[in-house]
């Protein structure tokens, strides 16, 4: 999978903007957050592949759209804890959903099972993805 940055927040990389968040941290509680983030993103585009998603990157999360448009739908959020964790969360698949725009939220530590369910979370939008 490759995650690229919607053109509207500059030419900087989804990688590029945490490192840069993580050089710029005051302390080390600062740099957590960019640095889970950088973990994840590894794990996901290792081995290359996949499909191409763009990223709407926050200091506090990553929003994973299919359009280079900030205000289209989003289908996976990741939010980094200061734990050291990560929650996922993405929307239904559509005959699975118990009312209209139901969505799966899940909390996990472990880098691989968050990539994982990104990528299922893909999946769920349509996207060809390993899961």
């Amino acid at each position: 999978m490759e995650v690229r940055r919607i053109t509207v927040q500059g030419p900087e990389t989804v990688a590029d903007f945490y490192h840069a968040m993580a050089e710029q941290g005051g302390s080390e509680r600062d740099r957590r957050l960019p640095l889970r983030m950088l973990a994840l993103l590894q794990q996901l585009t290792a081995g290359g592949g996949g499909p191409v998603v763009l990223g709407l990157t926050s200091h506090e999360r990553l929003a994973l759209k299919l359009a280079d448009d900030w205000q289209s739908p989003t289908l996976v959020f990741i939010e980094p804890t200061v734990g050291g964790a990560w929650w996922v969360e993405c929307a239904m698949p559509a005959d699975r959903c118990p009312w209209p725009g139901a969505v799966v939220r899940g909390y996990t530590e472990d880098p691989a099972e968050a990539a994982r369910r990104v990528r299922l979370g893909l999946r769920w939008a349509g996207l060809a993805c390993d899961a």
